[in-house]
């Protein structure tokens, strides 16, 4: 039979014949053609990223028994149902204090890249679009490090929950968390308000008043209209506490006192008061700042620990957090109770306490371990409030210690402010905040420059006075500026009767009493390069 003139499309076979190469086209199609469907690569595992110091986090267990062992392991006290990394210094507030290795943290779901679009929350205002809240989440991936001065050493649990969620069922808060991002970047690209004499940095802008003005009007019709639940909810108190703060930061203090009082009330009304915070630290933690910011910018008396005779925080118990071979060292927990603040005894156990605390903060530091933000907390109200109370009350007075011994009341005075002015700078400074003239706590340096007024001379060992000079000009001062010579002058004296004449000298002795690398290194040498050079324009 004749084959067809014009065959169709058939199958194709190879025949190899003679000696010579193959067709380098043909190899090519007869390769393709073997390994259709087998070279899809094998599948890796995902990458596992080189941890960072402080965010380390170890892989999850490989095997059942692996498995078993890690939920054995105990988890955070605050948050039953939250893992602590291994690298977290976990502290009971019932005193006693341990290391424990733990397990890491559980990853939120949402992504990173999700988030950036803002897709992923349906807004709880609907006239709202899911880019404006983009802003939100901007600042979110920021706002640790620049609202806590120890952002490095401090362990926040994540819960998305208690800010993303809210975002999509509480339009009050939503706008004012808009309002609070974007006054934050507003303030970024406009810069520091120079005109503005202690009255604040933040700036509002015509793209975010609209929200701040939205938010009160329906934290208004709340409180007209709504129940108690709903007035007295987490989401209230971290609407209005985010009011407080922007606030005080751009100089509206009447505004935050205003904000205060409502939160005051707020927090009274709910079973437990602070204690009720448990569940959310952070937010207790920035209540408290925000009061103890405003308190310290007016001086009249914070709105908690200081009325209904509402009694002051505990005292934390950090023993067993820090190894005993550094408790042995140079460092700060080795050093006693200045001389002549021990003869008063509340001011010598605050003393203590942030002594501890700064070691501590120090060793975390230097071994990339992280301070829960429950101990962080009991330290800064269980020292903050009851210094603020002693000036107010006028209670610090030297009891029971020996006569030669005996600091006079003005130089245990100058210890409380110093005290103070060093617990802003750890717990309350915001990083990029001026000092000086733009300083939010104008109150506490004018009672800094008249408590080194009134000081008897020669009452203070020269290591303690340079200590309080410097923690003051990091953290208060106008330095350069109006306070520049009278700083110099006191500095250069007590240097010199210390035998030191360089940075490195007099940071050894700042670190003697207490100081934190982290936060005061660049401010304290930029005080040192101030006063060098005052030295040499009047020698000029």
């Amino acid at each position: 039979m004749r084959p067809p003139s014009n065959p169709g499309p058939s199958v194709q076979f190879v025949v190899s014949t003679g000696t010579e190469k193959a067709d380098p086209e043909l190899r090519k199609f007869i390769r393709s053609h073997v390994m259709q469907g087998k070279n899809k690569g094998k599948k890796l595992p995902p990458r596992v990223r080189k941890p960072k110091p402080g965010q380390a986090v170890p892989p999850p267990p490989t095997s059942a028994a692996a498995a078993a062992a890690a939920a054995a392991r105990p988890t955070s006290k605050s948050h039953p149902s939250i893992p602590v990394p291994s690298h977290v210094l976990v502290s009971s507030r019932n005193h006693r204090s341990e290391v424990c290795d733990i397990p890491a943290p559980i990853k939120t779901a949402i992504q990173r890249n999700v988030l950036s679009a803002a897709s992923c929350v349906r807004l709880a205002d609907s006239t709202l679009e899911p880019f404006m809240v983009e802003v939100v989440f901007n600042f979110s991936t920021i706002a640790k490090s620049i609202l806590f001065p120890l952002e490095s050493c401090l362990f926040f649990v994540h819960k998305p929950e208690q800010w993303v969620g809210p975002l999509g069922s509480d339009p009050a808060f939503l706008h004012a968390m808009i309002f609070t991002a974007q006054c934050f970047f507003d303030s970024q690209t406009a810069g520091i308000n120079e005109n503005s004499r202690g009255r604040g940095f933040m700036t509002h802008s015509r793209k975010a008043l609209p929200h701040c003005i939205k938010a009160i009007e329906l934290l208004r019709e709340r409180f007209a209209t709504g129940d108690d639940e709903s007035r007295k909810s987490m989401t209230t108190v971290g609407t209005i506490t985010s009011l407080a703060v922007l606030a005080h930061a751009s100089g509206d203090h009447l505004s935050a006192s205003n904000h205060l009082d409502g939160l005051r009330g707020i927090v009274k009304m709910r079973e437990g008061g602070l204690k009720s915070f448990d569940e959310n630290v952070k937010l207790m933690v920035e209540v408290l700042r925000t009061d103890l910011g405003v308190a310290l910018f007016h001086g009249d008396g914070t709105r908690f620990f200081d009325a209904d005779g509402e009694r002051y925080a505990e005292f934390p118990d950090m023993t067993g957090l820090v190894p005993k071979l550094f408790l042995k060292g140079k460092g700060q927990v080795a050093r006693r109770v200045p001389k002549g603040v021990d003869g008063c005894s509340e001011l010598g156990r605050i003393w203590t306490v942030l002594r501890e605390f700064t070691g501590l903060v120090n060793y975390a530091a230097g071994t990339g371990k992280l301070i829960p933000m429950e101990l962080y907390a009991d330290c800064m109200t269980s020292t903050m409030y009851r210094l603020i109370g002693m000036g107010r009350l006028g209670t610090v007075e030297a009891q029971g210690s020996s006569e030669g011994n005996k600091l006079e009341k003005e130089e245990l005075e100058v210890f409380r402010v110093g005290l103070l002015a060093y617990a802003c700078s750890i717990f309350l400074q915001w990083k990029g905040m001026m000092r000086g003239r733009n300083h939010p706590y104008p109150f506490l340096a004018g009672q800094f420059r008249q408590a080194f007024d009134k000081m008897r001379n020669g009452g203070l060992e020269p290591k303690m006075v340079l200590w309080l000079i410097m923690v003051g000009a990091t953290a208060l001062l106008d330095v350069p500026g109006e306070d520049e010579r009278w700083v110099g002058d006191a500095l250069r004296e007590n240097m010199r009767l210390c035998g030191i004449t360089e940075w490195a000298g007099l940071r050894g002795v700042l670190e003697e009493v207490m100081w934190v690398g982290l936060v005061h290194d660049a401010l304290g040498r930029k005080v040192m390069e101030v006063v060098a050079s005052s030295v040499m324009n009047r020698v000029a």
